[in-house]
């Protein structure tokens, strides 16, 4: 049905694994040990250079395939944003509370703290 001997799919079923299949085994635990190491923020540019260190040879797309495959994702740290910006000629509300956070009952204050709201036309 599929066009293979009986002895030839016996064969093929018993193989070990290709020499191929043993250094990807071993490159990707290097790899996730690496990944580990670093916290997870390593991508494959990086892990490249790590393992070159290490005296190991692989190339920058194959690591980049092994992580893919495997699910191996480098966290993205974002970036810093200044969100206060107290240098400004800008008007200031009145503080009409002047601490005294006391109240008779419910909803007859309320307050609140807004540093920035982003806007598409960037953060006010």
């Amino acid at each position: 049905m599929l066009g293979v001997t009986p002895s030839g799919y016996y064969q093929w079923r018993n193989r070990g694994k290709s020499n191929r299949e043993k250094e990807n085994d071993f490159l990707l635990a290097k790899i996730k040990d690496t990944y580990a190491e670093n916290k997870g923020v390593y991508g494959s540019p990086r892990i490249t250079q790590a393992l070159h260190r290490q005296s190991i040879s692989c190339s920058q797309p194959r690591v980049a395939r092994l992580m893919r495959t495997n699910g191996i994702v480098a966290k993205t740290q974002r970036k810093f944003k200044a969100t206060t910006d107290s240098n400004h000629t800008l008007p200031v509300a009145e503080d009409i509370v002047g601490q005294a956070f006391a109240v008779e009952g419910p909803d007859r204050l309320w307050v609140g703290d807004i540093t920035y709201i982003d806007t598409d036309g960037g953060s006010i």
